[in-house]
């Protein structure tokens, strides 16, 4: 068996224990916020110069040692194509900017509704497990789902019944991370190997 969190915890008497921790947790996602938008304005950066500029100085070298109509349509369809891969990921970027910015904002606002939210996801992985470097926590036994690595865990405070909680960094997709709230009651047990391996390919 896994370490069980979510079934023992009292959903609004931790959201009362956080509350004295808010400045941490603040700042901790403050920070994984801003790192999100460099990440973003990266990724900008290089679907700009890969779809925009690069794409049309190909465009505009090949197009002139074209020889035949069927290969001028084809390489004008991939340009077209590149140029709209290249609008899709500005508007993507765009969107991301305007949601983390209204998050931003709402985490000002009304920051109780935040622990709420980080509450009730926390409480959907009630089995933690550990290695060396990371504790994975999981919905059911033996299935982590989400590795969060030691050194970007900081401990946020103690409850009155002796658990600890915990604010670590999750990998959403590559260059980009949210932050997930768990609970310890103590020493969780290693990974299974089999495990380990299970979440490796996933």
């Amino acid at each position: 068996m896994g370490y069980l969190t979510g079934e023992i915890m009292d959903q609004e008497l931790l959201i009362i224990e956080l509350l004295s921790a808010a400045e941490p947790i603040y700042k901790r996602v403050q920070k994984n916020r801003r790192k999100n938008l460099v990440a973003a304005f990266l990724f900008l950066i290089v679907a700009c110069v890969l779809f925009f500029g690069i794409g049309s100085f190909v465009y505009q070298r090949l197009e002139m040692r074209v020889r035949s109509f069927d290969t001028g349509y084809w390489l004008r369809d991939f340009y077209h194509f590149s140029l709209v891969l290249g609008m899709i990921s500005v508007a993507a970027v765009v969107i991301f900017f305007i949601v983390n910015g209204i998050q931003g904002i709402r985490l000002r606002r009304s920051f109780q509704r935040f622990l709420e939210r980080a509450v009730k996801k926390a409480a959907k992985y009630p089995v933690v497990y550990q290695d060396r470097d990371a504790y994975y926590l999981a919905e059911e036994a033996r299935k982590p789902k989400i590795r969060l690595l030691k050194m970007d865990c900081i401990e946020l405070t103690t409850t009155f019944d002796g658990a600890t909680i915990y604010l670590g960094i999750r990998q959403e997709f590559r260059g980009f991370s949210g932050t997930q709230l768990f609970v310890l009651n103590g020493e969780p047990p290693v990974l299974p190997e089999r495990s380990e391996c299970l979440f490796m390919m996933e």
